[in-house]
């Protein structure tokens, strides 16, 4: 059994702050499969793409925005994220900004800093963090921000082959103040976050079998944007 320790050592040695790019298609699946290795079979595509499975991964997301809903209508989110189970030490704040969708596809920029869960507030208050930072820059001013909703998400992933990965998400939505979910939703999502034009050529052509397997487009809404529209936001941009 790992101890308290241990999972506070293993988590300090990942880095303390990330900063990159990520490409990604999301559709929202009306079954839910058992596993990666499932979902691509019923699909047909089990055996076009080696697969790595990874352990599943739970985390709670609390998403934060203003009165405004001015980083919804901006691309952006902010999210302070925990995790459960042999992770549960660790916490993240992050900030992502849509740059653009193309043809079902999400182009967005990443900052994420790790953060203590029980000194969460405390972190939502130092505007020298890096999400917080970009957003001080983007919007010229410190925004009065709050949590709009709460999602708890169960991950299953894997790796198809070098580059690309693969998740299927369980995520149920609710108000910060009341765990009763509104809204439980199952997503698949492929992502890489290699900028080359052979893996974005990759993920295209990955995209183009899973939209014809399903029998719909890409989803063009984030998760955060999905909680939002939920919890009142108009969809103004």
């Amino acid at each position: 059994m790992t101890d308290d320790h241990e999972v506070a050592s293993g988590i300090n040695r990942l880095p303390a702050y990330t900063v990159g790019v990520e490409h990604e298609y999301k559709w929202l699946l009306d079954q839910t499969p058992g596993d990666v290795p499932e979902a691509l079979g019923s699909m047909g595509l089990s055996a076009g793409y080696p697969v790595r499975t990874a352990n599943d991964v739970t985390h709670s997301s609390v998403y934060f925005d203003d009165p405004g809903w001015s980083l919804a209508g901006a691309g952006l989110s902010l999210t302070l994220r925990v995790y459960h189970g042999t992770m549960r030490a660790f916490g993240a704040l992050v900030a992502k900004h849509t740059l653009e969708w193309r043809d079902g596809r999400r182009d967005a920029a990443e900052l994420a800093v790790r953060v203590d869960p029980r000194r969460a507030e405390e972190s939502l208050q130092d505007w020298e963090l890096l999400p917080l930072r970009h957003l001080a820059r983007y919007f010229r001013e410190r925004l009065p921000l709050s949590p709009y909703a709460t999602a708890v998400q169960v991950r299953k992933q894997a790796r198809l082959g070098t580059a690309l990965a693969l998740s299927l998400d369980r995520t149920s939505i609710s108000r910060p103040a009341d765990p009763k979910p509104l809204d439980e939703r199952t997503w698949l999502e492929i992502e890489c976050n290699e900028p080359g034009r052979g893996t974005l050529r990759e993920l295209g052509d990955l995209a183009g079998k899973i939209t014809a397997a399903v029998g719909k487009a890409p989803h063009e809404l984030t998760k955060p944007e999905m909680a939002a529209r939920l919890m009142g936001w108009d969809g103004t941009r």
